[in-house]
């Protein structure tokens, strides 16, 4: 039985039980892994993880359930829990009215020219030792690590709407841990280089040259004096930036976190909450990010502006968060695999230049 097949009886099943509006969603995700540790191979790994996750809305009442038993007898049982699940709470929750509003087939592949599993393993990790051994044999390295991440993510999404919505991704990278001492100091940095694509991001860059930026790095800073106590002006990495705005504004715009009144900002619509040099977006589908083109209940990802000169305009939902807070969809449910139902998370969330 294909996947496509799967999926499909799936929610035919569900809406045989008098479902009205239900998401049936395949998830697989394959990941190769190789860490080398101050000079030597500590991993090798090769995963496949693959699912069915079923959710379903009934007289306002929601339930999910996950198999990764993929029989027809085992895909029964789990919509047979999602409905036992939504019926035990129809009563208490709001009346779903759109679940989304995509309809007909729509797919979404990243093109690669090499396929990185394609690659021998022996190939692959002769290059992350090489690269290790040249970090380890640099003066002033103490130790070092060094990985390579291969992931191909795959989903098949159907809803009761009719929509269906296949999404490939393949991405690639390496990182590199460096720790540096001079004297009683040490000093750790890391970092990676990741993109979305094939090997060919790996055959095309430079990592001698990546490696070195890292092992300089935390040679420097292991030579680098303390600054005395005080307050200074700092310029900060665009990366840090990044994370900062990520953490501490980012979760706080997610709408479930505004649902259940624990977020800074749940009342400030329409309210100045930074510098009008300030614009944030969410955005499912940039230069250089992780794509996600629809979320995880099927809904386009739309360009979200969050913040517009300094102004918060709008929160991340999903359907149900859309729902119960009247506001537009985003597009913004996201589940890590099929064993998460999914929640509201940001995507490619950023600061505008």
């Amino acid at each position: 039985m294909s996947v496509e097949d799967m999926v499909h009886k799936a929610l035919d099943y569900a809406l045989k039980q008098g479902v009205k509006l239900c998401i049936a969603r395949f998830h697989e995700r394959v990941y190769e892994r190789i860490e080398v540790d101050r000079g030597a191979l500590k991993e090798y790994s090769y995963t496949r993880v693959r699912g069915l996750g079923v959710a379903v809305y009934i007289q306002g009442g929601y339930g999910y359930a996950y198999t990764s038993r993929l029989d027809m007898d085992s895909i029964h049982k789990t919509v047979e829990k999602a409905i036992v699940s939504a019926r035990a709470i129809a009563t208490h929750t709001t009346e779903l009215r759109k679940l989304m509003p995509v309809y007909g087939k729509h797919s979404f592949k990243v093109e690669y020219r090499i396929n990185p599993f394609d690659v021998p393993a022996e190939e692959k990790i002769a290059l992350i030792l090489k690269l290790n051994r040249e970090s380890m044999d640099r003066q002033g390295i103490v130790s070092a690590t060094t990985r390579m991440g291969i992931e191909h993510e795959r989903k098949l999404i159907v809803t009761s709407e009719g929509g269906e919505i296949s999404i490939e991704v393949m991405m690639v990278g390496i990182s590199h841990l460096s720790i540096a001492r001079d004297g009683a100091t040490a000093e750790r940095v890391y970092d990676h280089k990741s993109n979305v694509g094939g090997y060919e991001f790996i055959e095309r860059t430079d990592w001698h040259a990546f490696i070195s930026e890292v092992d300089t790095l935390a040679i420097e800073a292991s030579r680098a004096s303390t600054p005395a106590p005080g307050v200074y002006t700092a310029i900060i990495d665009n990366r840090l930036i990044g994370l900062l705005l990520h953490e501490a504004f980012g979760h706080a715009s997610e709408g479930d976190t505004v649902l259940t009144g624990s977020s800074v900002l749940r009342d400030k619509l329409g309210q100045t909450v930074a510098s009008e040099l300030v614009t944030i977006i969410d955005e499912g589908l940039v230069n250089g990010g992780y794509p996600v083109p629809f979320d995880d209940e099927g809904n386009p990802k739309r360009r979200t502006v969050v913040v517009e000169r300094g102004v918060l305009k709008n929160f991340l939902t999903s359907s149900i968060v859309a729902e119960k807070l009247n506001l537009q969809l985003t597009g913004n449910a996201r589940a890590q695999s099929f064993n998460y139902e999914p929640l509201v998370r940001q995507t490619n969330y950023y600061l505008e230049p």
